[in-house]
């Protein structure tokens, strides 16, 4: 309810058009009529999951062709940062083992050829 109230104020002190407020939980019932009563958007867990899926599906389909990743295979286990393919735990483990050339990341094959060692 706080980062409601704080939102709902600095809409009018800042004089935006919009506020939102975004967190990777869910929101009380109280909190939801607070946001309705003042037009704030609220950003729940389920939205944000859907919003980044989103995102990295343009992402990849802008710029690699590949399967984008769904919430099912999100689920699943690892997937490819580059285009979303499912990738084994060994695939998962080698990169992570890896992460001055990945970077942390984790990648499909085909996406681990494409970096070059630093």
């Amino acid at each position: 309810m706080r980062a409601i109230q704080e939102a709902v104020a600095a809409k009018g002190y800042y004089d935006a058009d919009t506020a939102m407020v975004v967190t990777n939980r869910d929101y009380t019932a109280q909190a939801k009529v607070l946001a309705r009563k003042n037009d704030v958007v609220l950003c729940d867990r389920e939205r944000l999951i859907s919003m980044l899926l989103k995102a990295r599906a343009s992402e990849a389909h802008s710029s690699h062709a590949g399967k984008a990743p769904t919430p099912a295979s999100v689920a699943a286990g690892p997937v490819c940062v580059r285009c979303g393919a499912a990738v084994s735990e060994s695939v998962r483990a080698y990169c992570l083992s890896n992460a001055e050339r990945f970077g942390g990341a984790i990648y499909c094959f085909p996406h681990q050829r494409r970096i070059r060692p630093a």
